[in-house]
C-alpha cells in the first residue's frame, strides 16, 4: 500500500485485495465511514496477512479482532493505572515512615544518580512545564517555588509513571530485603510499556502476541513465572508477558476491592472473546486468547 488517500471504494478494494472477503459492500462502506477508520484496522491486516500466512479471512473478523483489541486496551489501562497508583502511595509510604527521610533528601539522591540531572528534573515536571519565547524551561507559577529544591510528594504528583523507575530502583537498593520493591523494579518496564500502548491507543494484538524464541526475560520472571504455572510459549509471547506481569502485581499489589473489580472485568472480557469463538480456531488468535485464560485462571480463579 502507498501513502496516498484512498477513497472508500479503494478501501474496500484494498482489503479484499488482502484476502479479506466482503459479503456486504455497503454495509462495509458504512462501517468504514462511521464506525473505523480504514488506516487503523488496516494494521492487524499487515500483522496477520502476511505472504501465504492468511489469520484473517473475512470483514466481520475483521471488526471483531479491533473491538476486542480495543476492548483488551481499556481493561488493561485500569489495571494500570491501579498498579501505577500503588506504587506512588507506596513510595511515599516508604518515605513517610522513615524518620530519617524529609522528603528532599530522596529527591536529590535520585537526580544526582542521573547522567544529566538537570535535564532528568525537567522531565520530571514536564507535565507542568513549557518553553517561553525565549526558548528557556519554565514551570507552572504554582511549581516555581518547589522547583529547585522538590519534594517527593510533588514530584509523586507530577512526574509520569515512566520515570518512576528511576525512584523503585533506587530504595530497592537501599531496601535490599524488601521483595514488593523487588518484583516492581523487575516489572516496571513491561507494566511501563503496556500502559503506554493502552493509554495512547496502540494495538495490542499486534505481531507481539507471536512466540518469539529469542525474547530476552530476566531469569527472576522468567523463574517465577515457570513456578506460577506459565509454560516457556507463553513467557516468551512479548504481549501475554507483559499482561501476566501487570496481573499478577495487581491480584499481589493492590487492595481486595479492586482486585474483585478487575476480576469481573476480565471475566466479562473473556465472555466477550468467546463470542464468536469459532472464527479463531487453528489460528494465532486461538493461542493468544488461550493465554489470556490462563492468566485469568491462574491468579484470579484460583
Amino acid at each position: 500500500m502507498n501513502d496516498k488517500k484512498l477513497s472508500f471504494d479503494e478501501q474496500i478494494e484494498w482489503l479484499k485485495n488482502h484476502n479479506v472477503k466482503i459479503q456486504n459492500e455497503s454495509e462495509c462502506g458504512e462501517y468504514l465511514k462511521y464506525k473505523t477508520y480504514f488506516y487503523k484496522i488496516i494494521g492487524f491486516i499487515k500483522s496477520f496477512n502476511c505472504d501465504e500466512n492468511i489469520e484473517i479471512t473475512t470483514f466481520e473478523q475483521l471488526v471483531d479482532i479491533a473491538s476486542i483489541d480495543m476492548e483488551l486496551r481499556y481493561f488493561l489501562l485500569r489495571v494500570c493505572l491501579d498498579v501505577e497508583h500503588w506504587i506512588r502511595a507506596y513510595i511515599l509510604r516508604i518515605i513517610t515512615n522513615n524518620p530519617e527521610e524529609d522528603g528532599y533528601h530522596i529527591v536529590q539522591k535520585v537526580l544526582s544518580r542521573d547522567e544529566n540531572p538537570v535535564e532528568f528534573k525537567q522531565k520530571l515536571f514536564s507535565s507542568v512545564s513549557y518553553i517561553d519565547e525565549n526558548g528557556e524551561f519554565q514551570v507552572q507559577p504554582e511549581y516555581k517555588e518547589v522547583f529547585d529544591n522538590p519534594p517527593i510528594w510533588t514530584v509523586m504528583e507530577v512526574c509520569s509513571f515512566g520515570k518512576l523507575r528511576s525512584f523503585v530502583e533506587y530504595l530497592s537498593e537501599e531496601r535490599p530485603n524488601n521483595h514488593d520493591l523487588a518484583q516492581i523494579k523487575y516489572c516496571f518496564k513491561y507494566i511501563n510499556k503496556l500502559r503506554n500502548y493502552c493509554a495512547h491507543n496502540r494495538k495490542i494484538i499486534t505481531g507481539r502476541i507471536y512466540y518469539t524464541h529469542n525474547l530476552r526475560v530476566p531469569h527472576v520472571l522468567f523463574s517465577t513465572l515457570r513456578s506460577d504455572r506459565f509454560d516457556k510459549e507463553d513467557i516468551k509471547t512479548e504481549a501475554l508477558l507483559q499482561i501476566m506481569l501487570v496481573i499478577r502485581m495487581h491480584k499481589k499489589l493492590c487492595s481486595s476491592i479492586s482486585n474483585s473489580y478487575r476480576k469481573d472485568e476480565f471475566e466479562n472480557l473473556l465472555k466477550r472473546i468467546d463470542r464468536e469463538k469459532e472464527w479463531y480456531d487453528d489460528t494465532v488468535f486461538e493461542g493468544f486468547f488461550t493465554g489470556l485464560k490462563k492468566i485469568y485462571m491462574i491468579y484470579w480463579n484460583r
